[in-house]
């Protein structure tokens, strides 16, 4: 099972943003050493919580780190940015870190970003998918010109060049949509990690039923985004978890009430987040591979709240005593 780590780097009042950078570097570095698959990292702009404005920042940063962990974004919303321009950056990227870069993209969903940037939010799907194709064909061709909707250009020389296998494009969804437009377009899906594990179930099921459709049964990817609290102990886990998982779940996510009691919120974590000791923590993993199969997943430690030492400390106990328990 391909597990990785994800960065979001968001602060609260009192956390110092360069400490999270910094820590997240350091996450990054225990994950290189203890056998995860990628280190990933997300995009939003304007959110008082602070998140990453600029991935391919904190990426090649993470490349500089680190010796054989993938790196990627996950994601980089697609309608902010002309594709030519992501596709110089992860390129470049792919090259820093002599091959492992991944692609991770999507629409958005922050009707707020969309308006300070000037890009309808009507046009998120349209200008996503129009990204991805000139996206593919800028990893596989040297040269090409397009004519699209939004974006128009002559023959056209894209440099770097992969540093060997073009990097696989993922694409974000949390909707059965679109892990269809995931299935044309990308590589792989990644899943939202503020689905129910039976909300996710109807998203891998459109996302295979669309790859048969397409005649590609048995081939892409799917990787399942979790929020981890993890500690020695369920106890401790629950300690130093609560605050941070409730404060994403009611302030960002806006999935539960901000109003909701700790034991309303205990209830509703089942089946969304892994909260636990590395035998739970294994034990839920398992039974997610279960139900989906090899899926993978991509591990948030490190919430709006949550502190460095802590989230440095569960990247090193989930790779020690959970990482080398999962096939």
């Amino acid at each position: 099972m391909k597990v990785g780590v994800h960065f979001s780097c968001s602060a609260l009042e009192g956390q110092s943003w360069a400490d999270i950078y910094e820590s997240a570097l350091t996450q990054a570095e225990i994950a290189d050493e203890l056998g995860y698959d990628s280190a990933v990292v997300s995009e939003h702009h304007f959110k008082a919580e602070g998140w990453i404005p600029s991935p391919f920042v904190l990426c090649g940063a993470i490349a500089a780190r680190t010796e054989r962990i993938r790196i990627g974004t996950d994601i980089v919303i697609l309608p902010f940015a002309h594709p030519l321009r992501i596709a110089e950056d992860i390129l470049t990227l792919d090259n820093l870190s002599r091959g492992r870069a991944i692609l991770g993209g999507g629409m958005g969903h922050s009707a707020d970003e969309f308006a300070r940037f000037g890009v309808p939010y009507k046009q998120r799907v349209s200008r996503s998918e129009e990204a991805l194709t000139v996206l593919r064909r800028a990893f596989h061709e040297r040269s090409f010109a397009f004519e699209g909707a939004y974006s128009t250009f002559d023959e056209t020389s894209i440099t770097p060049r992969p540093f060997a296998d073009a990097p696989p494009i993922w694409y974000g969804a949390i909707s059965a949509a679109g892990a269809r437009r995931a299935a044309r377009l990308a590589d792989a899906l990644v899943i939202g990690p503020s689905l129910h594990v039976d909300e996710v179930a109807e998203a891998i099921d459109a996302y295979h039923d669309e790859l048969r459709l397409l005649g590609r049964e048995g081939t892409g990817e799917v990787h399942l985004r979790r929020e981890v609290a993890l500690a020695e102990s369920s106890a401790e886990a629950w300690d130093t978890g609560l605050a941070p998982l409730h404060y994403q779940a009611s302030h960002i996510y806006s999935d539960f009430p901000r109003e909701g009691t700790d034991a309303e919120f205990r209830e509703f974590v089942h089946g969304r987040y892994l909260v636990g000791d590395p035998a739970e923590m294994t034990a839920e993993i398992h039974g997610l591979r279960k139900r989906f199969g090899d899926s993978g997943l991509l591990l948030r430690f490190q919430l709006p709240g949550t502190s460095n030492a802590v989230a440095e400390a569960s990247t090193r106990l989930f790779g020690e005593a959970v990482l080398s328990a999962l096939p």
